[in-house]
């Protein structure tokens, strides 16, 4: 999933003017899209952006471009956040019921979804 998300991002960095906010964020601050829980209390100084923000708003000023971008995001956030709470429904939920849209995530999901049951056990287990 990381390495779908990764992908995604740099089909959206390639479609943008370099001198962009949004391809600063994109580009310097990846790290962020990564994280499960962004900071968004604390303002600090972001380097990539050269200002001081939140690292919420960071990674909307990348998300808010692209639309595809945008639902990949929060589609990985959601995996992630049942997976690492281990909600087993809600993580067959979020599989079954994706809805392709021409992502490399659209890979990623089928495959999940092709190994449903073992994702199910993996969320189910302690390990």
């Amino acid at each position: 999933m990381g390495r779908t998300m990764d992908t995604i991002r740099t089909q959206c960095l390639k479609q943008l003017d370099k001198h962009l906010r949004e391809y600063k964020v994109l580009k310097s601050l990846w790290r962020l899209f990564h994280k499960a829980n962004p900071d968004v209390q604390k303002s600090r100084y972001l380097f990539g952006l050269n200002e001081y923000s939140t690292e919420q708003n960071a990674i909307d000023i990348g998300t808010d471009t692209f639309p595809a971008f945008k639902t990949a995001y929060e589609t990985y956030i959601d995996l992630h956040d049942a997976l690492m709470g281990r909600h087993a429904d809600e993580l067959k939920n979020i599989i079954t019921n994706y809805q392709p849209n021409g992502t490399p995530l659209d890979t990623a999901m089928h495959t999940l979804r092709k190994n449903l049951n073992g994702v199910i056990n993996a969320a189910k287990s302690s390990y």
